[in-house]
């Protein structure tokens, strides 16, 4: 693992685990007031996303839905939110985030045919 991987690992250790926190230290913006990015998210996700890292880099914030959120890309970026080895940054507290086997709707072909 990279140690810049290391250090954004040590830096989310010691954030605050409340919804909702201050991130005025990650680069971004909240977009319009009340809606946010919600306009551009809903038209184009890709773009924004695009755009978003272009301007910001690979960690921004921003807001969509009204929620504020972080967005994180790249390998490093889905490591970390995968596979956190003590399981203290995730929303499923230490359970598989993605299932072993997809469910069985999923490998159905005839729900694929109606696409």
């Amino acid at each position: 693992m990279s140690s810049s991987m290391e250090t954004a690992q040590q830096d989310a250790a010691r954030l605050p685990r409340l919804p909702q926190r201050k991130l005025d230290h990650i680069p971004g913006d909240y977009g319009t007031p009340l809606l946010g990015d919600t306009i551009p998210f809903l038209k184009d996700y890709h773009k924004l996303v695009t755009q978003r890292a272009e301007k910001y880099g690979l960690v921004s914030k921003g807001s969509v839905l009204f929620q504020r959120g972080v967005t994180l890309l790249g390998p490093e970026a889905n490591e970390f939110v995968l596979k956190d080895p003590e399981q203290k940054d995730q929303p499923h507290h230490g359970q598989p985030v993605l299932p072993e086997k997809p469910p069985e709707f999923l490998q159905s072909a005839a729900f694929w045919r109606q696409w």
